[in-house]
C-alpha cells in the first residue's frame, strides 16, 4: 500500500515525544489545513493516503478497514491530536466511534460542515458523504469523481463534469476538502452563489485544542 508521509522537524514520526498534530486525508484536499496548521504548531504531520484514493466511492467495509489499518500505522499517543481533513473518513469515524476507544483527541471537518447547515444551504460532497448526510436529513448534492479530477488538476474535464450540475440554493457548503481548490472555477460557473468553507472553523478548533485560543 502506497502511503505518503510528510514530516515537520528532524525526528521520525515514531520518535516524537512531543504532542503531534496529525492531519489525515486521502489526497491533496487536506494540504491547505496542513499548511495553515504548521504555521502555528511545528510538530504537524500530514498523513496522505494516496494509495487508497479516492475514498468517496468506496463502501463502509472497505473504508473502515483502511481507516483502522492507518490508525495502527500512526501509533497515536494520548497527547496527540488527530485531525480528519476528509469528510468521507469523518463519516466512517463517526460510525466506528463505539469501537475505537481512542485516548487521543479527534477533530473532524464534517462537524463544521454540519454546523454550517441552515435554511437555503446545500452541502456539495462525495457519494459516501451524501449517504451519511441523507440519514441526518441534510440537503446535499453529490458530484461523483470531481475529487479525482481535482487531484489530477484536469481543468478541461472539471469544466465538462460541471456542465450538467445544477445548484438551486444560494448558499453552498463545501463537503469535500478538494472542492475549495477549484473555487475560482465554481464561482465563474455558479454566479451569485455564496460558497462556504468550513476549513476556517476547523482551524479555530485546532487552535483551541492546542491552547492557542481560550475557549
Amino acid at each position: 500500500m502506497k502511503l505518503l508521509l510528510i514530516f515537520m522537524g528532524k525526528k521520525a514520526l515514531s520518535l516524537y515525544q512531543e504532542p503531534r498534530l496529525v492531519i489525515y486525508d486521502s489526497g491533496i484536499g487536506g494540504e491547505s489545513i496542513f499548511k495553515k496548521s504548521k504555521n502555528f504548531f511545528k510538530n504537524t504531520v500530514f498523513f496522505q493516503d494516496q494509495g487508497n484514493f479516492p475514498y468517496g466511492n468506496k463502501d463502509f467495509e472497505s473504508l473502515s478497514k483502511i481507516f483502522l489499518s492507518n490508525l495502527k500505522k500512526l501509533s497515536l499517543k494520548e497527547n496527540d491530536i488527530l485531525v480528519l481533513a476528509c469528510n468521507t473518513i469523518s463519516c466512517v469515524y463517526l460510525d466506528l466511534l463505539d469501537q475505537l476507544n481512542a485516548n487521543y483527541k479527534v477533530l473532524y471537518i464534517l462537524e463544521h460542515v454540519i454546523q454550517s447547515v441552515f435554511e437555503d444551504r446545500v452541502v456539495l460532497c462525495t457519494s459516501y458523504t451524501s449517504n451519511f448526510l441523507n440519514k441526518l436529513n441534510i440537503k446535499n448534492l453529490a458530484i461523483d469523481n470531481l475529487a479525482c479530477l481535482i487531484e489530477k488538476k484536469d481543468v478541461a474535464n472539471i469544466l465538462k463534469h460541471l456542465l450538467n450540475i445544477v445548484i438551486h440554493e444560494k448558499n453552498v457548503i463545501y463537503g469535500c476538502t478538494h472542492y475549495p481548490i477549484i473555487e475560482n472555477i465554481l464561482k465563474k460557473k455558479y454566479l451569485n452563489k455564496n460558497f462556504i468553507n468550513p476549513e476556517e472553523k476547523l482551524i479555530l478548533d485546532i487552535k483551541k485544542n492546542i491552547g492557542l485560543i481560550k475557549c
